[in-house]
């Protein structure tokens, strides 16, 4: 027990434990993955959204508790959007400009 003017003594900070060796596959080394992976998550992405829309048709119950599944789609449909354009940018596209909207004049 420690007596009551005794300060605490923090304890040593832990060394981090050495990285974990990984052997990756050589097919993973190459320089072109990133896009082939990229359009694998696309391809995952679609596959979940018709599985989303099958299930909102074919399973009972109020539409409104389905809505769950549209929105479960429509946020993979936007992250979907974000990978595409990851996928652009690799292929060298330029990044998307930013909308301009043009408003109409009231007294036009």
């Amino acid at each position: 027990m420690t007596q009551k003017n005794e300060q605490p003594v923090a304890p040593e900070p832990a060394t981090p434990l050495p990285a974990y060796p990984v052997d990756l596959a050589p097919e993973l080394l190459r320089p072109e993955i990133t896009e082939v992976m990229l359009r694998a998550q696309l391809a995952e992405a679609l596959f979940l959204i018709r599985d989303a829309g099958f299930l909102y048709r074919n399973t009972g119950g109020e539409p409104i508790d389905r809505g769950g599944f549209v929105n479960h789609a429509e946020g993979l449909m936007q992250s979907s959007i974000k990978v595409a354009d990851c996928i652009a940018r690799l292929n060298g596209a330029a990044p998307p400009a930013a909308e301009k909207r043009a408003r109409k004049k009231e007294n036009e």
